[in-house]
């Protein structure tokens, strides 16, 4: 009986987290604790520092999507994150509200964005036109 029960949660658990990256209004329901916005407008990285979900954008259409895992501490977190053809990361400092990161083409192995962002409060989570 308590194998059953066990193995339930787990099936829900995975049914839960295979389904959020690819439904868009989940993304949007999720609650992000931490925005980066590059100094200049964009790119725009956004995720939850307990669950690892994100959003990374950028200007010229490049979105992914999905689940990272966060390392580092809870004044000073880091996500890491692999999705196709591309490899995110990103650290924060609450203690400063400033943020850098980057995301790099596996492909290519060159660096596809960089965000540098003095300020995290100041961060409209859009990009700039």
């Amino acid at each position: 009986m308590r194998r059953w029960i066990i193995l339930g949660v787990v099936l829900v658990a995975m049914v839960g987290i295979s389904a959020l990256p690819s439904t868009s209004s989940a993304q949007k329901l999720k609650a992000y604790d931490y925005v980066m916005q590059d100094d200049s407008g964009c790119p725009v990285l956004k995720f939850n520092s307990q669950t690892g979900q994100y959003l990374f954008y950028n200007d010229e259409g490049l979105v992914l999507a999905g689940i990272g895992q966060v390392r580092g501490t809870p004044l000073l977190p880091k996500l890491i994150f692999k999705n196709t053809g591309y490899f995110g990361q990103f650290s924060c400092d609450d203690k400063t509200k400033a943020g850098s990161g980057t995301v790099t083409d596996t492909n290519e192995w060159e660096v596809e964005d960089t965000i540098n962002d003095s300020n995290m409060l100041d961060n409209t989570g859009e990009c700039a036109e």
